[in-house]
């Protein structure tokens, strides 16, 4: 499916010589491969992390898991870092 977002919509980033627009979009796990770690920092809303809730601020480490399952509970800004 795909779903056309006007450009005033989207994220923006200013940095003065570089003014975009941009939206990502994610499928809700994250494979992550054998001996991979990775962390996940909720800078914004709420999500649920292979089942254990987060809230705004919060992190979480993850290591000897298949994959980041992110089921969100509110509107959310996720980083996610895949981590050797």
């Amino acid at each position: 499916m795909i779903t056309i977002r006007p450009a005033a919509e989207r994220g923006q980033t200013d940095w003065g010589w570089l003014d975009s627009r941009h939206t990502f979009s994610f499928e809700r796990a994250h494979a992550l491969a054998a001996g991979r770690h990775a962390w996940l920092h909720l800078a914004r809303g709420a999500v649920a992390l292979n089942g254990h809730a987060l809230e705004e601020g919060d992190g979480a480490a993850l290591s000897d898991e298949a994959s980041a399952q992110i089921e969100g509970r509110a509107d959310a800004e996720v980083l996610l870092f895949d981590l050797a």
